[in-house]
């Protein structure tokens, strides 16, 4: 097994990162009424990024496999 590269660590940090703002966030917009523009904001800017990562990550270790 190959040691996993900086942008595969990056994209394992973000997704827990990502999960962690989530279930932050959650419980703290709670207690906002209404349909709150900051519940929404994670998604626009920090979801892109993240599919980004993902996306290649994958790349990355199916280049490898070849």
């Amino acid at each position: 097994m190959r040691r996993p590269t900086f942008l595969q660590f990056l994209t394992v940090v973000a997704i827990m990162a990502y999960l962690f703002w989530e279930f932050y966030a959650d419980r703290e917009l709670q207690d906002y009424p209404g349909d709150n523009p900051v519940a929404y904001a994670d998604r626009i800017f920090f979801l892109p990024v993240l599919f980004l990562l993902v996306l290649l990550s994958l790349l990355q270790i199916f280049r490898r496999k070849k």
